[in-house]
């Protein structure tokens, strides 16, 4: 578990000036489950939704892919997988929490991109600071069986001047760290920076968050829920059988712009936890190869008896979460 967090009771009200204070005195506990280092976790239902995949700044309810009595409601600016990532990196922070005052976090700005596998440039600490605004700012909450117990309300809250201080101490709300509680889904940081962005990483995570081997989903859920938002269905059933592919071979070429800065970042790493080995091209173009255990095992394309297509999906069974429950119908 990291070491890095600093949110004990006293922490959580010591500093009145850093919007955190409170009168009342925090009972804190530990979290109902365990979290290695580099690991982070994030609600079953944020992975099985297009919340953080649809574009539209707008309020909205989303399905939950397997999980039919769920929804999850989003209300303001559209999350990304970025505000998804460094949000299970937060989580992957947690020591305690109280039941109504939530988890605080704290740490440094390169802590963050370095725990995110990002490039160490003032870009990605830009990006984590955006990331983490919109996280302070967007509305989410969990529905389950129609029944709406609390206002939905932004996943963290921030310290007053959290981005001025060297260490950002963030606040992850009690509804969030509830809701983690009852359904999750582990994330491996390492692993996730090795996927590509997009339909890639959001696919990886609906498999990571599913126990049997060999599911069915009609294919215009799955494109939705990954960020595949087309007419052409054709167009559609070409991007995910992309998708798919990569899931099966387990391999990505990362070349360009900000290579440089990564090999020399993974030349101080094990051999067990490097990103991968740079290899010619024909351009000249130094390029990286990150590997990564397959997840997807086989595929297929079938329409259903109303025309409809459907997408087949075997999961690799090496690839097993920490704790998984049984979602798919």
């Amino acid at each position: 578990m990291s070491n890095s967090v600093m949110g004990s009771a006293a922490s959580l009200t010591d500093n009145p000036r850093d919007g955190m204070s409170s009168d009342v005195r925090l009972e804190t506990q530990g979290l109902g489950f365990t979290l290695y280092d580099g690991v982070g976790a994030l609600p079953t239902a944020f992975v099985r939704s297009a919340v953080f995949a649809n574009q539209e700044n707008k309020h909205q309810v989303f399905e939950v892919l397997g999980m039919p009595v769920v929804k999850v409601e989003r209300d303001g600016a559209a999350l990304t997988e970025t505000h998804l990532m460094v949000l299970a990196y937060l989580v992957s922070l947690v020591q305690e929490y109280d039941r109504k005052a939530g988890a605080l976090v704290e740490f440094t700005a390169w802590d963050a991109v370095r725990g995110l596998h990002w490039t160490r440039s003032s870009q990605s600490v830009a990006r984590l600071d955006k990331a983490l605004a919109g996280l302070a700012t967007t509305k989410v909450r969990i529905i389950q069986n129609g029944v709406q117990t609390q206002d939905a309300v932004p996943l963290v809250i921030l310290a007053d001047g959290w981005k001025e201080a060297k260490h950002r101490r963030i606040r992850l709300t009690a509804a969030f760290i509830l809701d983690l509680e009852a359904y999750r889904t582990y994330v491996d940081l390492k692993v996730i920076y090795k996927l590509p962005n997009g339909a890639a990483t959001r696919l990886y995570l609906l498999l990571l968050s599913e126990k049997i081997l060999l599911t069915t989903w009609p294919m215009r859920q799955l494109a939705h829920l990954v960020g595949l938002a087309s007419d052409d269905e054709y167009h559609v059933k070409d991007k995910l059988r992309q998708t798919l592919q990569v899931l099966m071979d387990g391999v990505r070429h990362v070349k360009g712009r900000g290579l440089a800065a990564r090999m020399r970042e993974d030349k101080g790493a094990s051999a067990s936890s490097q990103a991968g080995v740079a290899l010619p091209v024909s351009s000249g173009e130094p390029t990286l190869l990150h590997t990564f255990e397959p997840i997807v095992a086989a595929y297929s394309f079938r329409r259903d008896r109303h025309g409809r297509w459907l997408v087949q999906l075997r999961k690799n069974p090496r690839v097993k979460p920490l704790r998984a429950v049984t979602l798919a119908q």
